[in-house]
């Protein structure tokens, strides 16, 4: 229930951002001083906007439970936002592609997306927004990455981060929290922090971070 949950907040904090981005894009160059509007005799059929969001994520690698999770929260919001008419005149649609948490594949799957009528993209793989920044900076294809990084916004282009925080500032915090609540440095001396996992993503950054306070 909990993982369920977490995942519904993350699609929807995704979904939020997007929509949020796509409508400061918008073309505002024309105002209504700058040209007169002719009276209409018929009313005008109003044409359905699609947005459509290229998931790239991981489905049957390494973090597949994760990546199955997350789109089906995505999958589940996009349907409930066109059901209820959340946003009139628009509809959402998503295709994902499954790159299996493999660099190599990032490209490849970048391409897939737009050819499928991606207009944005949005990944949970922690090494996507660094192998992709250039070419979507390039393109000026919105990419949405659910990890933060400082790589991914530095400098800022069009990668932005959903995650409230990143690693290297979580760390700190972390270690603020240890020093001051869970160690004793005049009994024990300095902390010895042990780490381990997936050489990438959280915790790769996470203990770098560690390494700048200690």
């Amino acid at each position: 229930m909990t993982v369920s949950l977490k995942a519904e907040v993350v699609a929807l904090a995704v979904l939020l951002m997007m929509l949020l981005s796509l409508a400061a894009c918008g073309d505002d160059a024309a105002t209504p001083e700058d040209k007169q509007t002719p009276v209409e005799t018929t009313q005008p059929t109003e044409e359905e906007v699609v947005i459509t969001i290229g998931n790239l994520t991981d489905l049957t690698g390494p973090a597949a439970a994760t990546g199955k999770t997350i789109t089906m929260a995505l999958e589940d919001i996009i349907e409930y936002y066109n059901e209820q008419n959340l946003i009139p005149g628009v509809e959402l649609k998503i295709v994902t592609y499954d790159a299996q948490l493999d660099p190599a594949r990032d490209i490849p799957a970048y391409e897939w997306l737009l050819e499928r009528g991606a207009d944005v993209i949005f990944t949970i793989q922690p090494a996507t927004p660094i192998t992709l920044k250039p070419i979507v900076d390039a393109d000026q294809v919105m990419l949405f990455a659910a990890t933060g990084d400082l790589e991914f916004i530095s400098p800022p282009g069009y990668v932005f981060v959903v995650a409230t925080s990143v690693p290297q500032y979580e760390a700190y915090t972390l270690m603020k929290w240890i020093s001051t609540n869970d160690w004793d440095y005049a009994i024990n001396g300095p902390a010895r922090i042990g780490g381990a996992g997936w050489d990438l993503g959280l915790l790769k950054w996470c203990l770098c971070g560690n390494e700048g306070v200690c």
